[in-house]
């Protein structure tokens, strides 16, 4: 059985992941079967190379993206994560033009280690806030 420390240590790989776009370490962080659970109602996505497909696609949107772990939690197989991060939307984003415009964003994701894989993961971004600065939606009232 993995520890919840050793949990800790693996998924913090992702932000390494990220931030060096380094998509060939992906086998060596989540299963082959990894399923991604979206907000919003927004489809899941199941393995490799969907998720290597969405990540392609926000890469080219942002590719100077960045993220930072500001808390890691780990209890048993469950890995909590609040992130934040930033990137400057130079290709197509949800069907929005490229702005130009620098970005602030900011999230929480759940995910599951099983046997030194993340097997599934749940996640919360801040996708008004990112639409707002990209002045496609009216910030919400505060």
């Amino acid at each position: 059985m993995t520890t919840p420390q050793a949990n800790k240590e693996h998924v913090r790989r992702v932000e390494d992941m990220v931030n060096d776009k380094d998509q060939a370490v992906l086998p060596e962080i989540f299963a082959d079967d990894f399923v991604v659970h979206f907000h919003g109602g927004r489809e899941e996505l199941h393995g490799l190379d969907e998720y290597r497909d969405y990540l392609t696609e926000t890469y080219e949107a942002f590719p100077d993206l960045t993220i930072a772990f500001e808390d890691v939690i780990a209890e048993d197989d469950m890995v909590a994560v609040r992130y934040s991060g930033s990137g400057t939307h130079e290709g197509e984003y949800e069907g929005i033009e490229p702005t130009g415009e620098t970005v602030d964003l900011s999230g929480m994701r759940v995910v599951r280690v099983e046997d030194g894989e993340i097997v599934e993961a749940w996640g919360q971004r801040d996708d008004v806030g990112v639409l707002a600065q990209l002045g496609v939606v009216e910030p919400p009232m505060a």
